[in-house]
């Protein structure tokens, strides 16, 4: 998924939470594997600090929080 590919009519930080954690069942991001950080989202994406912020693992609505799979900024 990249920036294009973001539906912009509905709230895009799930939509990339979704894509993470997608990557992360798929074995895209294996254990260990840095899960990008906010300026890595910004780029890849084309979205906001304030979007970046709200996807990484340190805000509450992150999938570490919803789903339980990121721990830190490394997937564990």
């Amino acid at each position: 998924m990249s920036g294009d590919q973001i539906d912009r009519r509905k709230p895009i930080w799930p939509q990339i939470v979704r894509e993470l954690t997608r990557q992360i069942e798929e074995g895209e991001l294996a254990p260990g594997d840095q899960v990008p950080g906010i300026n890595a989202l910004i780029e890849i994406y084309g979205i906001s600090n304030n979007t970046a912020q709200r996807v990484t693992p340190f805000h509450p609505p992150a999938a570490g929080a919803d789903h339980g799979m990121i721990a830190g900024p490394v997937f564990a």
